[in-house]
C-alpha cells in the first residue's frame, strides 16, 4: 500500500520508500536473510534475525525461522541490546526472545547453529528481562565438535534468566560446549524490565538434549518451572557432567540469592551422562 504519511523506516522488505507491506499472518526469516546465508557458516545472521523478529513482534505477528542459519553470540552492552540491559550491563547472546512474542522454528528445517568460536560464554537463545512469550520447535546447535579453545563452560543453547510467563514446545539442544538448558541468574546483570530475578512460571514440553559438555540441564534458580517428557543423551566433557545438575546459586554482584521452588520434572530419560544422572549441590 502506498502511504505518503508513513514514518516507518525503509528496510527493503516490508517498507520500501512509501510502500508498506500489508500485515501478513506471520513474518519469515527468509524474507529478510539473503538466500546465500542459508546454512552458511561465513554469513552469521543474528543481527538480521533479531531485527526482523522485533519487527514481527511490533506488528503482533509470529516470526518464523524457516531455514538453518548460523549465528554468533557477541557480547552486547546496554546501548546495543534490545530490550536494553541494566546499568553498565553486558550479556553474550545470539537471539534474544522478546516479550509478548511468538517465535516459531519450521519443524525439521529451521535451526540456529553457533559459529565455532573460542568464547567462554555464549547463548544461542537467550531469555532475559522478558515476559509472555511462546517458542515452538526451537532447534539450537552448538560448536562442541569445532570449538576453538579448550576452556570455558558457560555455553547455553537455551539460557533462561530473569523472565516470566513462557511456554517452549519441542526444543532441541545439540552439541553444547556447556549446557543444553541453563536456568538461573545472569551474573553481573541487574534485571530492569520484569519483577523477577530468576525464570518464573515457565513450561517446557518435550525437550531433547543431545551431546552436552557440562550438563544437560542446570537448575540454578527458578520458580514454578515444569519440564515434561525430557530426553537427555550424552554429557561427557567438563564437571559436573550431569544429566540434571541441581545447584541453586547466588549473584555476588547484586546479592540476590537464587532458589528453586516448585520445579517439576515429569517423565525424564537420562542416558550416557558420564558422572551423574542427577547431581545435587545443596
Amino acid at each position: 500500500t502506498f502511504t505518503p504519511s508513513t514514518t516507518e523506516v525503509e528496510n527493503g522488505v516490508t517498507v520500501v520508500g512509501k510502500w508498506i507491506m500489508e500485515i501478513p499472518d506471520a513474518y519469515y526469516a527468509s524474507w529478510f536473510c539473503p538466500d546465500e546465508s542459508i546454512d552458511n557458516k561465513s554469513m552469521p545472521m543474528q543481527d538480521i534475525i533479531n531485527n526482523a523478529y522485533r519487527y514481527a513482534t511490533d506488528k503482533k505477528r509470529p516470526f518464523i525461522i524457516d531455514n538453518p542459519y548460523y549465528v554468533e553470540s557477541p557480547q552486547r552492552f546496554t546501548g546495543n541490546s534490545y530490550p536494553s540491559l541494566g546499568d553498565s550491563g553486558s550479556l553474550s547472546y545470539a537471539i534474544r526472545v522478546l516479550s509478548n512474542s511468538c517465535l516459531v522454528f519450521k519443524k525439521g528445517i529451521g535451526k540456529l547453529k553457533l559459529v565455532p568460536n573460542d568464547q567462554d560464554w555464549s547463548r544461542v537463545l537467550c531469555f532475559f528481562d522478558v515476559e509472555n512469550f511462546l517458542v515452538f520447535e526451537p532447534h539450537c546447535i552448538g560448536d562442541k565438535s569445532e570449538h576453538l579453545s579448550t576452556t570455558g563452560e558457560q555455553h547455553f543453547m537455551f539460557g533462561l534468566h530473569p523472565c516470566k510467563n513462557g511456554y517452549i514446545r519441542n526444543p532441541i539442544a545439540e552439541n553444547s560446549w556447556g549446557d543444553g538448558f541453563y536456568l538461573g541468574f545472569a551474573h553481573w546483570i541487574n534485571p530492569v524490565l520484569v519483577d523477577v530475578f530468576q525464570p518464573t512460571n515457565i513450561v517446557i514440553d518435550n525437550p531433547q538434549i543431545y551431546n552436552s559438555s557440562r550438563n544437560g540441564i542446570s537448575l540454578c534458580g527458578g520458580k514454578d518451572i515444569t519440564f515434561n517428557n525430557t530426553t537427555i543423551d550424552l554429557v561427557d566433557r567438563i564437571a559436573p557432567i550431569a544429566g540434571i545438575d541441581i545447584e541453586p546459586e547466588e549473584d555476588l554482584s547484586f546479592g540476590h540469592l537464587m532458589s528453586l521452588e516448585n520445579i517439576t520434572m515429569h517423565n525424564t530419560t537420562i542416558k550416557n551422562a558420564l558422572n551423574y544422572g542427577v547431581a545435587s549441590w545443596l
